[in-house]
């Protein structure tokens, strides 16, 4: 899963369960801090329209060549492209009253409202958008692939969480009815099995993986992920189809596999260890 970056998710070469929508929707939904990443496409959009704009236009509005004369200044604003559009940006991601406030250092945003005024140039956004990607890459875009890995729904991982504390209540009840009734303690290995699947399924909830639909290359799916997408995104790139090749999916199925062989050798020993214990308890309490 190294290979998979927040590049390929935002440049759209990747596919479900990592694709932009996928990650769009975890961070609406579980991660609350979408507007990182709605700043973020919108900056690269903006650049992109940014530098298509005459030659001499850009150079002007380049803030380090911007005049400080008041004069000046009132004409140059006037001049601006995209003010209008710029304003909607500062008041959606900067203003204290947004409920879509980017959360940058105060010395990043107080720059970027103090050369907000004189120029439109897409350079006074790059320290503020640097901090959203890096946000998002070593916080939120960790815990989704995290969550990408699971091939679980949150109410499955629940049920075999509780499939697997009955079993384990029921082996040890079937251990202390062999302790009352002064049975060997070899008639105790029959409850081996039911210990097997009970730690199995304990160790599935917690990992999220079902080893069946690994190896049928399914998942099931999670809430938010029905849920619908904002219409309301002021960023002008447009959604476009997901990548045919299953680069991603197999870098996800490899690491379930990994997960899968790691939890085999647990439950054995995990297995082994209950079994000990449940052998080297007396065959009589009194």
């Amino acid at each position: 899963m190294n290979n998979v970056t927040l590049e390929n998710i935002i440049s759209q070469t990747s596919c479900p369960p990592l694709s932009l929508n996928d990650f769009r929707k975890f961070l609406t939904y579980i991660e609350y801090s979408v507007e990182n990443l709605d700043f973020y496409l919108w900056y690269r959009s903006y650049q992109l329209r940014f530098n298509q704009l005459p030659t001499d236009v850009i150079e002007m509005l380049t803030p380090c060549k911007i005049p400080h004369e008041n004069a000046k200044l009132s004409k140059l604003y006037q001049m601006q492209p995209f003010r209008d559009e710029i304003d909607a940006v500062i008041e959606r991601f900067f203003s204290s009253n947004s409920m879509s406030e980017l959360n940058v250092e105060v010395s990043t945003r107080e720059k970027l409202l103090a050369e907000a005024v004189y120029t439109t140039h897409p350079s006074i956004f790059h320290a503020a958008a640097m901090e959203a990607y890096h946000l998002m890459e070593g916080d939120s875009f960790v815990r989704f692939k995290s969550e990408a890995i699971k091939n679980l729904s949150p109410a499955t991982i629940h049920f075999r969480c509780i499939f697997g504390v009955i079993l384990m209540i029921l082996a040890f009840l079937g251990v202390s009815m062999t302790i009352l009734l002064h049975q060997g303690r070899w008639m105790r290995l029959v409850l081996t099995p039911l210990i097997l699947v009970g730690i199995s399924y304990l160790l599935s909830s917690y990992r999220g993986i079902c080893a069946a639909k690994v190896y049928a290359r399914m998942r099931e799916i999670k809430p938010y992920e029905s849920f619908p997408l904002s219409n309301t995104d002021i960023s002008t790139c447009l959604e476009k189809g997901y990548s045919t090749v299953d680069v991603v999916n197999s870098a996800i199925i490899q690491e379930q596999k990994r997960i899968l062989l790691l939890a085999f050798f647990q439950i054995v020993l995990l297995s082994v260890l209950v079994m000990l214990l449940i052998l080297l308890v007396p065959v009589s309490l009194s």
